[in-house]
């Protein structure tokens, strides 16, 4: 792990996108599923923690993972991570109660920690891998929120978003490509040197408009919130 910041930083930067993915492989244990049901929601306080007092221009390098990630923290990144982090930490709380005699909340609340580990993971990202394997961790899981019912309207719903999200996917993944042979850096502020390019523009807009549910790539989200439950809904 290679970092000029002081430990105690780069272990909350760790924790931030690590937390809720181990919290939610733990979840797959069947006697821990109480234990962890509780404490849930509380694996987004480090994110939370991160966008208050952590520092800016810093980041941690773990070479040994994947491909070699790195993780940090900009004034961008801050404000995005303060309301995400507030926003999952809210609807876990209310999930708890909401969810409470649902016979399917363990794996509600597996999709929730994955997502959310996915969703804190792009936004501290500092390289391209890094950023769109937590994005497609967000994407991916959400889908179990989406047909956590199981019943026909839920499965139908799971099925537009999923189909959206993976060509989605594979746009967002060629215009990091592209950008990458341009630039021959996968680190994102490299983005910011690059020439204008028409294509990967529209690569990035379509990509991340089916996600975001932008007009008019929204066809997936009036399918799918009605269907999430609402704590899921208003995190998706």
């Amino acid at each position: 792990m290679n970092s000029t910041l002081p430990f105690s930083n780069q272990l909350l930067i760790i924790l931030t996108a690590a937390l809720p993915l181990v919290l939610g492989l733990c979840y797959a244990v069947r006697r821990w599923q109480t234990a962890f049901f509780k404490a849930a929601p509380w694996s987004a306080l480090p994110a939370l923690a991160l966008s208050i007092t952590g520092p800016l221009g810093g980041h941690v390098e773990l070479s040994w993972f994947l491909l070699g990630i790195q993780l940090g923290l900009d004034s961008v990144a801050r404000t995005f991570l303060f309301f995400t982090a507030a926003l999952w930490l809210l609807s876990g709380i209310y999930g708890q109660r909401y969810l409470a005699t649902d016979p399917q909340r363990s794996r509600s609340f597996f999709y929730y920690l994955l997502a959310m580990s996915g969703n804190f993971g792009l936004i501290i990202a500092q390289d391209m891998i890094t950023f769109y394997v937590f994005f497609a961790l967000m994407s991916f899981s959400s889908y179990g929120l989406v047909v956590h019912n199981q019943d026909k309207d839920a499965l139908r719903a799971g099925k537009i978003y999923i189909i959206l999200v993976i060509f989605g996917e594979i746009l967002l993944f060629t215009a990091l490509a592209l950008i990458f042979r341009t630039t021959g850096s996968p680190s994102l502020n490299a983005i910011a040197s690059m020439p204008s390019n028409h294509l990967v523009i529209l690569l990035v807009l379509v990509g991340f408009g089916i996600k975001a549910g932008a007009l008019p790539l929204h066809v997936w989200l009036p399918l799918a919130h009605p269907e999430a439950p609402t704590p899921a809904s208003a995190v998706l």
